[in-house]
């Protein structure tokens, strides 16, 4: 009588590049406020300071009176000089100079235009 064993293998994905896994928030220029998640493929050492200096905003965002991307949310493990490492989730803003350029792209997004005749 044949006895046979069946093995079993383990295998173990490893990359020598990192996950910024970026989640953004922007104004689109014609829906309001919009979020689309980015992943970054980076150095593993890479700070988010880093992934944030590499962002670009999205084709449909509102460009004008941008100032760059924040973080959303900064604490003692999460904030700029924090590495990616192996896989890491980011949440990001756009930022903007005016607050009224966000308050402008929301109201023609919320308001249709109406023309008279």
């Amino acid at each position: 009588m044949r006895s046979e064993s069946a093995e079993s293998f383990d295998f173990y994905a490893s990359y020598d590049k990192g996950c910024a896994n970026v989640s953004l928030s922007y104004l689109s220029k014609n829906d309001g406020i919009k979020s689309v998640n980015l992943p970054q493929f980076v150095d593993k050492e890479t700070t988010f300071q880093e992934v944030l200096n590499i962002l670009e905003l999205p084709e449909d965002a509102q460009t004008e009176d941008f100032e760059g991307f924040k973080l959303a949310h900064i604490n003692d493990y999460h904030n700029e000089n924090t590495q990616v490492d192996e896989l890491a989730s980011i949440y990001v803003t756009a930022s903007y100079v005016s607050l009224m350029t966000a308050i402008e792209s929301i109201s023609q997004v919320l308001t249709p235009n109406t023309m008279s005749t």
